[in-house]
């Protein structure tokens, strides 16, 4: 059996097909498009134009899966369009064009799926997973493999990037207003738990993109956790508005090339705030957890 899920997010957009059974399933293909929505967002509407661009990827994704012989698939949204005051008529307009029918996620079911998915990762315990998109950031903790709390903040890398970078990285004086924001969003969920959490799950495009770039700087090996003091190392070295900063970024992740700084710093604030000491990136995340309780166990118990 196959099955696509295709998750439109506020910078990219991703389809993932996975094949399963009764016992297992896999992803065996994705396809990902940097369409990056929040940035046509005005007044707070998504306007025409940009929700045409993405009828038309959505267009060429549906092509991609007619090759596979795919007919079976399901597209989501989350803060892209979840947060606009014209969502439902970007949910209709999308249907009208192209019989795609766009499901959006609150902010509670997109952490719970998260989690889901980082589980099929690690074997999540205690700790705090951080998902953080384009366009949100959920902070989900958890106790003894079960979630406790799950929290959104209306911030991720593309809107900070957007409010406050001038050019393609931040400048000392962006990032100090970023991590303020950054504190200031996190400080407003009122979080009560204040047990120690020393290990943080990382999901998401920026951590994975922050994973790789150490490894290619040969600050790490290529295990997909990262010692939190490996942050601020990184944030130096893409601290200038130079070929020095841009190639480290574009010989690993070239479409987060103004995505990547405000990523690190998301990630650094909120390690220092939980007073984590490491990061586990998980490869898995909302759409492996929305496969998993929307197709994958109800094929199990029929």
């Amino acid at each position: 059996m196959l099955y696509g899920v295709i998750d439109i997010g506020s910078n990219t957009v991703r389809m993932n097909v996975y094949s399963y059974n009764k016992e297992r399933f896999k992803k065996i293909f994705s396809e990902k498009e940097t369409l990056g929505l929040i940035a046509y967002v005005k007044k707070n509407k998504l306007p025409k134009h940009a929700i045409n661009k993405l009828v038309h990827l959505l267009e060429r994704m549906q092509k991609d899966l007619n090759v596979l012989n795919i007919t079976d698939f399901t597209a989501f949204t989350t803060a892209s369009i979840r947060n606009v005051k014209n969502s439902e008529e970007i949910v209709k307009y999308v249907k009208d064009k192209t019989g795609i029918e766009i499901q959006i996620l609150p902010s509670e079911d997109e952490a719970e799926l998260s989690y889901i998915g980082a589980q099929q990762d690690y074997d999540l315990k205690d700790g705090v997973l951080i998902d953080s998109g384009g366009g949100s950031t959920e902070v989900i903790i958890f106790e003894h493999g079960d979630v406790l709390e799950e929290y959104s903040m209306p911030i991720g890398s593309l809107n900070l990037f957007n409010e406050y970078v001038s050019q393609i990285v931040p400048s000392k004086d962006e990032k100090i207003k970023i991590e303020e924001r950054i504190l200031k969003e996190i400080k407003k969920l009122n979080i009560k738990y204040d047990k120690e959490i020393p290990c943080m799950c990382g999901v998401g495009g920026s951590i994975r993109a922050i994973n790789n770039i150490l490894i290619d700087l040969d600050l790490k090996d290529k295990k997909d956790s990262i010692d939190v003091n490996l942050l601020p190392s990184l944030e130096e070295d893409l601290s200038y508005n130079d070929r020095s900063t841009y190639d480290i970024i574009l010989h690993t992740k070239p479409s987060r090339i103004h995505t990547v700084v405000p990523g690190l710093l998301i990630f650094k604030v909120l390690t220092q705030y939980f007073n984590c000491k490491e990061i586990h990136v998980s490869k898995c995340g909302v759409r492996e957890g929305f496969f998993i309780e929307n197709v994958f166990k109800k094929y199990q118990d029929n």
